[in-house]
């Protein structure tokens, strides 16, 4: 079978990740995001603590969303993207309730073009 050539072979990743007051968890959120992703795009959601600080330190890239909701956050920061938007998007909790580290099992049935 032959590749279709309009494929990448490495489409791009992004991770968008929605946080409200999760200063003590954003940084290993986002450290254990595994190698390859292009950017990772922290919404924060009206945060009180230092959640957004952590992330920028942690490498992400931060926006704001002051309409408060999941969804709304998740919104703000597919718009920030929607400029150069990837392949595919990840969307990952900034509590560790996902495991960053298994992104990589999540995507691998789109890269194998089986989903």
């Amino acid at each position: 079978m032959s590749k279709d050539p309009s494929i990448s072979p490495e489409p791009t990743i992004d991770v968008v990740i929605p946080v409200l007051n999760e200063e003590q968890s954003i940084a290993k959120v986002i450290a254990a995001v595994p190698k390859g992703v292009r950017r990772i795009v922290v919404a924060d959601n009206g945060s009180s603590d230092r959640s957004a600080e952590y992330a920028r330190q942690a490498g992400a890239e931060v926006v704001r969303e002051a309409q408060r909701g999941y969804g709304a956050a998740c919104l703000r920061a597919l718009a920030y993207i929607a400029h150069d938007p990837p392949a595919i998007v990840v969307f990952l909790d900034g509590d560790y309730s996902d495991y960053p580290e298994e992104l990589t099992k999540v995507v691998a049935p789109i890269l194998e073009q089986q989903a």
